[in-house]
């Protein structure tokens, strides 16, 4: 039998500027996602970091400025699920940026969200740490107050994109 020769293939086309700043920016928002989820996972159910923050918020025997004392006196009411909201805010912003997808995006977002449950639950197994409806809100509002606007952002210059530059489009 005789060896079919086979065609060379044609290079592959080099992927454009955008592209590959899309790619960096999704490979880099998965790592930045994996970092930020163990920062809340540490900061969730560590003895030490509940500790801190009872002495802390406590203006008899805090440490921090006075300016510092002074807002988390007037906010008592919130507890932490501020900080709750602001932390699971940066997850649901990255986790956006993190997905190409979709339906991935969503899966994601509501997989964020059982995971802040199920931190919140796993607070009943530490000594320091207590679980709450309020906190688990605080991480729900946190991650869709962070992927809404950047998936509304990610739509909005995915539409420019597609339009192409203004001269293309009769408009200077």
């Amino acid at each position: 039998m005789r060896a079919v020769p086979t065609r060379p293939q044609p290079p592959a086309p080099e992927a454009s500027r955008p592209a590959r700043l899309g790619r960096l920016v999704h490979r880099g928002s998965r790592v930045l996602l994996a970092l930020i989820l163990a920062l809340i996972t540490y900061v969730s159910l560590s003895d030490r970091v509940g500790l801190w923050w009872g002495r802390e918020s406590n203006s008899k025997t805090s440490s921090l400025p006075r300016s510092v004392q002074d807002v988390l006196a007037v906010r008592p009411h919130l507890h932490d699920a501020d900080v709750h909201l602001v932390l699971w805010l940066c997850a649901g912003v990255v986790a956006v940026l993190a997905t190409t997808a979709w339906r991935y995006r969503a899966v994601l977002l509501v997989a964020l969200v059982a995971y802040g449950g199920l931190l919140e639950l796993a607070q009943f197994l530490t000594k320091t740490r207590t679980a709450q409806w309020g906190d688990f809100l605080g991480d729900a509002i946190g991650i869709v107050a962070g992927a809404a606007p950047t998936s509304a952002v990610l739509v909005v210059l995915a539409r420019h994109r597609r339009a192409g530059p203004p001269a293309a489009q009769g408009q200077l």
